[in-house]
């Protein structure tokens, strides 16, 4: 997380999926702050991934909620139907009628 040549911090929303796996295995079998120093993870960031650990179990990214759809499942057979089968002329039907 930390940028170790200029001792400045990485600009990373979220950690790798190592990490935090790292982190989890890590968990039982020492302290937080030797945690924290050792993948050279932030606290609390530590603290918020072992969180979502034993709220959710997988360490991996959860998928979101998403943009709601406008259409519905209804609405997009509707107009798929209407792409599959093509409109017949109205003069070819007409001629084909008399």
């Amino acid at each position: 997380m930390y940028d170790t040549e200029h001792g400045e911090k990485k600009k990373s929303r979220e950690s790798s999926e190592e990490v935090r796996q790292k982190i989890v295995g890590k968990h039982g079998q020492s302290q937080a702050k030797s945690i924290s120093r050792d993948l050279d993870v932030p606290v609390s960031t530590m603290c918020n991934v072992i969180k979502k650990f034993k709220a959710h179990g997988p360490v991996a990214n959860l998928p979101g909620r998403g943009r709601k759809r406008k259409v519905d499942q209804r609405l997009q057979r509707m107009v798929q139907n209407k792409m599959d089968c093509p409109k017949v002329a109205s003069n070819e039907s007409r001629s084909k009628s008399h």
